[in-house]
Order: C-alpha cells, then structure tokens, then sequence
C-alpha cells in the first residue's frame, strides 16, 4: 500500500487516500498533521524524494493518519487546500446525506 502516488492510509475509522503532489499540497498535509517534526526536512517536499522513500513515508505517515477520523482528516484537508478523501464502504457510500440527494 505505501508506494503509490496516491496512498491510502487507515485512520481510526477506516481509510483515507492522501494526494499531495505539489509543494503546496505537502505544506498543506504538514499543516493538517500538526507539522511533525520527522516529516520537515527539506528533502520531504519534493514530490520525487517521497516516491523514491514511498515505504518510508507511508511508515511515517501511518503514527500520525492513526490518530484521527476519516472525517476530520477530510475537513483539516478541506481547510488547509490538500485533498484528502475518506474512502468509503458501500454501507457509508449508500447512507451518505450526498447519495441520498
């Protein structure tokens, strides 16, 4: 799962796929994870580094997704300009207010 250009990572109630291409995006997801330390070198915020150290990313990545909600990541992305999108199941697809519209 971890060396993808699009990873998933699991969160407390499920998983969630990251999409952080750009230097802006990284900044961004930096910003939603509470700028952790591990992850500032300069190294981290280009885009061929984290495909290259993918394995190593998706460890790192996994101490800080672990620690909330699909929900939460989803806005904190939201609210901070990088994508992050919960990934459903069909029973949350189904029951979700915008399927229902």
């Amino acid at each position: 799962m971890g060396a993808q250009i699009y990873p998933v990572y699991p969160c407390k109630d499920g998983f969630i796929r990251v999409i952080a291409l750009t230097p802006r995006q990284w900044d961004a997801l930096m910003r939603v994870l509470g700028n952790p330390e591990v992850l500032q070198t300069p190294e981290w915020r280009d885009f061929m580094y984290r495909i290259g150290n993918a394995d190593d990313l998706y460890t790192l990545m996994l101490e800080f997704t672990e620690k909330y909600t699909m929900l939460e990541l989803f806005e904190a992305g939201r609210r901070e300009g990088v994508p992050i999108a919960p990934i459903l199941s069909m029973a949350d697809f189904y029951n979700s207010p915008q399927t229902k519209a």
